[in-house]
């Protein structure tokens, strides 16, 4: 959800800020509004969204227990939060946390046989397609 600064207290963690999806805006434990502000871009490639509010951080009597940092407190948000936040609030319920259990039963077998079993714990080569190649390469042999 949000990333960034460390808190001194626990009361200021980034999951007691809430979004506000109409607003476009966090709110602040304190019921500040924190707004969008510049657009953190990698190479022409949108990464996610900054938001901080400095006059607000600043004239607030708790920025020494919300942030470390001497400027105003940021908050990021991924381009794909909303998934992220229904993936999560699936996997809470009953239902999510026994597929998550069948999933690791089923899935995690395989990555056990040929990391433990085989050897195959390191990658030779490097760069995610030749990984990929390699990994391809292992279980493919796992199922053959």
């Amino acid at each position: 959800m949000i990333s960034g600064v460390r808190t001194p207290a626990p009361a200021f963690d980034h999951n007691t800020f809430r979004y506000d999806k109409e607003r476009d805006c966090y709110i602040c434990p304190m019921g500040k509004d924190i707004l969008f502000k510049p657009i953190k871009k990698m190479s022409n490639k949108l990464i996610g969204r900054e938001y901080h509010n400095s006059k607000a951080c600043y004239d607030c009597s708790m920025h020494e227990k919300c942030t470390k940092g001497k400027r105003a407190r940021a908050i990021f948000r991924n381009p794909n939060q909303d998934a992220l936040d229904a993936v999560d609030d699936r996997m809470r319920t009953d239902a999510g946390k026994s597929l998550y259990k069948k999933r690791k039963e089923i899935i995690e077998h395989p990555f056990g046989t040929t990391k433990r079993s085989w050897g195959f714990s390191n990658f030779l080569c490097r760069k995610l397609d030749k990984t990929t190649g390699e990994q391809s390469l292992v279980f493919f042999a796992y199922n053959f």
